[in-house]
């Protein structure tokens, strides 16, 4: 049934302080004000010299957390949250991409134990007794947009899920974008976290939870990337490129924070989990075949869809991957006698209540799309 209502009660929020120019960077000392800092960052960033750059701009960390690895688990966040010592430090400044952004809102974290943790991320306790360290987050990629939500992504790899820690005050304190960060990032993680992004715009969209603000920024975002992507692939050194796309990845997170995901994050979950699928390529090949079974349900949506594409949205994604040579079939990242078990791991993954589209009909599009 076709959905012509207008939205006329709704509710926006994003209380972070947002710092955007190139060459922040170096002005990193004035967010921080002194206080003692934790930096929570990865290997590569300390070998290139992170420190010394930090130096440089007036900071001197008490300590560098940088064993953060691709989609951290909660075995690997226990191992480092029993390890830091809270006494030390005052503000936590978090710099690398959506895994470093994630797990540096986990140790933010201040409860008894990690075990408490655990069990509230995973549902078996209902409440959990904690405050918060404060958080900057200077994101190198454009971009998951972690930086501009209350939750972070967690995995349990055994059980072939992800999970979130969500928390009202969850949010960072301030986020620092410094396009010139992004310079140096390779071609496929430049292709999988500007796709990232296009799915956080699209699923903010089709989304029961979106509103008028969200979605203003959504299509925003969405045509930033549409125009800007294809040239970035072409020249990785193009350096309004790169400020056009991390403005992008902005604009995605301030749709998808009051939104959350919905069902192309849902399906991408199981691919990332066992076959290791990147995680922005497995949320954003389905986007197309959503766009479809999306046509006609919810007027507002439509309107948003077609401001973006124009025309036959989906026909338009599916160029758009074309142009950029991304597959958007289904069994060019899982084994056709696998597909039970994704449906299975879609149904049980909550992302899909924030959908408009009907789920059987999604995967039958998905299975039979050529």
């Amino acid at each position: 049934m076709r959905n012509n209502s207008s939205v006329t009660n709704f509710s926006y929020q994003i209380p972070v302080q947002i710092y955007f120019g190139r060459g922040y960077f170096q002005r990193l000392a004035e967010w921080v004000r002194g206080r003692r800092v934790l930096i929570i960052t990865s290997a590569g960033f300390v070998e290139r010299g992170l420190v010394d750059k930090l130096n440089a701009a007036a900071i001197w960390p008490v300590a560098v957390v940088s064993d953060i690895s691709p989609n951290p688990t909660l075995s690997q966040m226990a191992a480092i949250y029993t390890r830091l010592d809270r006494s030390q430090f005052d503000v936590i400044l978090a710099i690398g991409g959506g895994s470093v952004m994630d797990s540096a809102k986990v140790f933010s974290v201040d409860a008894p134990h990690f075990s408490l943790i655990s069990q509230y991320i995973l549902g078996e306790i209902s409440h959990l007794h904690y405050t918060t360290t404060p958080l900057i987050c200077v994101p190198t990629t454009a971009g998951t947009s972690s930086e501009l939500t209350p939750w972070a992504t967690i995995w349990d790899m055994d059980l072939k899920q992800k999970f979130s820690l969500h928390l009202p005050d969850l949010w960072p304190e301030a986020c620092i974008y410094d396009p010139e960060l992004t310079h140096s990032l390779p071609r496929q993680l430049t292709l999988q976290t500007g796709l990232d992004a296009l799915s956080h715009c699209l699923e903010s969209i089709w989304n029961i939870q979106a509103n008028p603000i969200s979605t203003a920024f959504a299509i925003q975002g969405a045509k930033l990337i549409l125009a800007t992507l294809p040239d970035l692939l072409s020249d990785l050194d193009n350096q309004q490129c790169r400020d056009q796309m991390m403005l992008a990845t902005v604009y995605a997170g301030l749709a998808f924070s009051n939104t959350q995901t919905a069902v192309a994050h849902a399906i991408s979950y199981y691919l990332t989990a066992k076959y290791g699928v990147a995680h922005g390529i497995a949320c954003s090949f389905s986007l197309p075949h959503i766009a479809y079974v999306a046509q006609g349900i919810s007027e507002p949506v439509d309107a948003a869809l077609n401001e973006i594409f124009g025309q036959n949205p989906s026909e338009k994604i599916k160029a758009f991957f074309d142009t950029i040579g991304v597959s958007h079939l289904l069994w060019t990242y899982l084994p056709q006698d696998d597909f039970p078990e994704l449906c299975r791991s879609v149904f049980q993954n909550n992302r899909i209540k924030n959908g408009i589209v009907p789920m059987d009909t999604l995967f039958e599009v998905l299975r039979t799309a050529c």
